[in-house]
């Protein structure tokens, strides 16, 4: 049985001539493909580059099949042994031979169908607008990973699905150490299941409220955020919503391996401003022309960040008074931040001032903080720190506190859209998922 046509996600299988030049990033593979036409199968090279399949014809023109989002499976085949299926309604394409790399990559790109028969569910920890987000084990290699699950039956209006396709969308793309890692997506009947690495550090939160940063540790966490956040904005998305909440710590114990997580509200940019939610983020890390409502671009990250910064030198107080959601919100738009109270150096309060800068046009970009004075001579102080030490010993410049699992109560989020006060990452008009998902339930498709 085909793929069902209850799926919330768009597949058009066939192949395509390819116009342009393939990407140098790719992965060649001699394999055993059966020819639907013939009924029969032959040996062939196949080219693999993202989500695109490529072969070359006898006109020596190369043709591509996009996998993305087409059902994935593994099969077997008596004689040809391991192999791997990938169908989009009537149309399948299969393949044998050392398929295992393959398989492991093309999990990124396409949708499977059996998530209870390879995962075993376990406690809640956390939730999100649409969905909920479990523990779960890996029945092969029972590792831990996190699960973002989403009840279809919930999901009643096209814009609610719109924004879940869309993170998954983004979250294939920013493939970066420091960016959350999104492994697989699965699709049942009733649900869909989103695969993440498990984060197991804490949020920079909460690290703020437990710990007085100095200044070189201050400088360490924020420098990575902005290398990672150039690297988003090098793929063309903003992301929108960051703050501490969002900046997770890969590992406990262990503040230098900081990555930016949720991408609820992560969008592609565009010039004429038209997104899924133009208005959105939370209050206290928005940008001015944001809450005005004004076209914006990539730099409303750059100010949100420059925000963090700022609390992660006074100590995790936010520059903007919480007396309530309106007064926080206009401090936030006003943007009139005293910097001459902070102990930083002229370089800190300088990357600092610019990223903060109320006027978008002379707001500096995230490559151009990346570069900053601040951080080469902060890189200058650790290549002179390690050069004192014998071989044998190794050096870090953070002084690495404990970290409680993020496995913790969390804390309400007050975000903003559509300057209003609703859940965390709340887009217009959509309600907060109640209630427990019921997982027991959920039939599993089966493809014959």
């Amino acid at each position: 049985m085909n793929f069902q046509p209850s799926s919330l996600f768009n597949h058009n299988l066939k192949w395509e001539l390819l116009n342009e030049k393939p990407s140098s990033d790719f992965k060649t593979l001699q394999l055993y493909v059966f020819s639907n036409k013939k009924k029969e199968f032959q040996f062939k090279t196949l080219i693999k580059t993202g989500s695109r399949i490529l072969k070359q014809c006898k006109n020596n023109k190369i043709k591509y099949l996009d996998v993305k989002n087409c059902v994935l499976k593994k099969i077997h085949h008596y004689q040809n042994g391991d192999g791997i299926q990938i169908t989009s309604g009537n149309f399948q394409f299969e393949f044998y031979g050392q398929i295992t790399e393959w398989f492991e990559q093309l999990k990124l790109h396409c949708i499977q169908v059996d998530f209870l028969n390879n995962y075993n569910i376990g406690n809640l920890i956390g939730k999100g607008t649409y969905g909920k987000v479990y523990k779960a084990i890996q029945k092969q290699n029972k590792s831990e990973y996190a699960v973002k699950t989403f009840d279809k039956s919930n999901l009643q209006k096209q814009i609610e699905i719109d924004a879940i396709l869309r993170e998954i969308d983004i979250l294939r793309i920013v493939q970066h150490p420091r960016v959350i890692k999104l492994l697989e997506t699965y699709e049942s009947e009733t649900h869909i299941f989103v695969v993440y690495e498990l984060l197991k550090g804490g949020e920079l939160k909460q690290l703020m409220n437990e710990k007085k940063l100095n200044q070189d540790q201050c400088v360490s966490i924020i420098y990575k955020i902005i290398d990672a956040l150039a690297y988003i904005h090098s793929k063309g998305i903003i992301h929108r919503d960051l703050k501490p909440e969002n900046l997770i710590f890969r590992y406990a114990q262990n503040i230098e391996d900081i990555v930016i997580a949720d991408f609820g509200l992560a969008d592609f940019y565009r010039k004429d401003g038209q997104y899924l939610f133009a208005r959105c983020g939370t209050a206290g890390y928005l940008a001015p022309e944001l809450i005005m409502n004004k076209i914006y671009d990539y730099k409303v990250d750059v100010y949100s960040v420059g925000i963090v910064f700022y609390m992660l030198i006074n100590g995790g107080k936010s520059p903007f008074e919480k007396i309530d959601y309106a007064t926080q919100l206009q401090q936030n738009m006003l943007s009139n931040i005293d910097l001459k109270k902070l102990i930083i150096t002229n370089d800190c309060q300088d990357l600092l001032s610019k990223m903060i800068d109320s006027n978008p046009q002379s707001r500096i970009t995230s490559q151009q903080a990346k570069i900053h004075l601040l951080f080469h001579k902060q890189h200058e102080k650790i290549e002179i720190s390690t050069a004192r030490l014998p071989k044998s010993l190794t050096i870090s410049l953070i002084d690495t506190p404990k970290i409680q699992s993020i496995q913790s109560s969390r804390q309400k989020k007050q975000s903003f859209v559509q300057i209003s006060q609703s859940a965390k990452n709340s887009p217009i008009e959509i309600k907060k998922i109640q209630g427990q998902q019921n997982f027991s339930n959920a039939k599993q498709k089966q493809q014959q």
